[in-house]
């Protein structure tokens, strides 16, 4: 499999006037979130979702658990 390298990494809170505090950063997010989502459940990605998994800032968030196997991946 080729491994993929990032050349650019940007930051969502720098487009935001309250960076990452702001309720406009959390529900651009959110919505990036579902997209993506959405996106890697139809084409299988999808394995599985550990609850709770990590404490952030105030409360405790899910994993969503991708993977594809090389042998899928070379289809």
């Amino acid at each position: 499999m080729k491994e993929t390298k990032y050349l650019q990494v940007w930051s969502l809170d720098e487009l935001f006037q309250d960076g990452n505090q702001s309720s406009q950063f959390r529900e651009h997010l959110k919505q990036l979130e579902i997209k993506v989502s959405k996106f890697e459940e139809k084409l299988k990605f999808f394995e599985g979702c550990i609850r709770q998994a990590e404490w952030l800032y105030d409360h405790y968030v899910d994993h969503i658990v991708y993977g594809m196997l090389v042998k899928d991946w070379n289809k």
